[in-house]
């Protein structure tokens, strides 16, 4: 909460930690089963975005990836390109453990 840079996001956080709480306790174990699996996939789903919008934006030298740059002497775009891995690496995993049958069996 205290990142938090806007009302509208602490507003967002607070609803959905109550949300949340509220459905720990008076929901059944089917209805936490699919909110889990919700959750999860909007995780999964929500990863690589703003990896992407990284990629596309121009004149970021404040950007984790330019700071990277300019303390490893690796270029910007290696950065991103390790971050996009991870991302996408992470949604095919969880689609293969989430989704099974669908992927080639993961571990």
């Amino acid at each position: 909460m205290l990142k938090i840079r806007n009302l509208h996001g602490a507003l967002v956080v607070l609803a959905l930690g109550a949300v949340l709480a509220l459905a720990t306790w008076y929901a059944p174990v089917r209805i936490l089963v699919w909110l889990a699996y919700g959750l999860a996939w909007l995780l999964l789903l929500a990863g690589p975005r703003p990896v992407f919008e990284l990629a596309l934006s121009r004149g970021t030298s404040g950007s984790d990836a330019a700071q990277l740059a300019r303390l490893t002497h690796l270029p910007r775009f290696v950065w991103i390109a390790l971050w996009l891995g991870g991302t996408l690496g992470a949604l095919t995993l969880g689609t293969a453990w989430m989704l099974p049958g669908i992927l080639p069996s993961i571990g």
